[in-house]
């Protein structure tokens, strides 16, 4: 009957968490350093964005990324926000 109650107390806790990540508001990838892109005749170059709301802004454009994030452990770059990339200057 203890080893019935560890099961279920072990399963209890992996659904809380499962439950908890899954619910997160934010993709995984706004959570990293954000990159936006800029095109230059040479290629690409990714420059940290800063903070969102703070630094700049993703303004409403369906079909263009805003900004990037670096996937770990390589030197490449996949989209994550959605929109066009637009500085805030104050």
């Amino acid at each position: 009957m203890k080893k019935a109650k560890y099961i279920f107390f072990f399963l209890a806790v992996t659904v809380s968490v499962t439950a908890a990540i899954a619910s997160s508001r934010e993709p995984w990838c706004a959570q990293q350093q954000q990159f936006f892109r800029m095109s230059t005749p040479w290629g690409y170059y990714y420059i940290p964005a800063g903070r969102l709301g703070i630094d700049y802004t993703c303004e409403y454009a369906p079909y263009n990324n805003c900004t990037y994030y670096q996937i770990n452990g390589s030197e490449q770059f996949a989209p994550c926000q959605q929109g066009c990339f637009m500085p805030l200057y104050y």
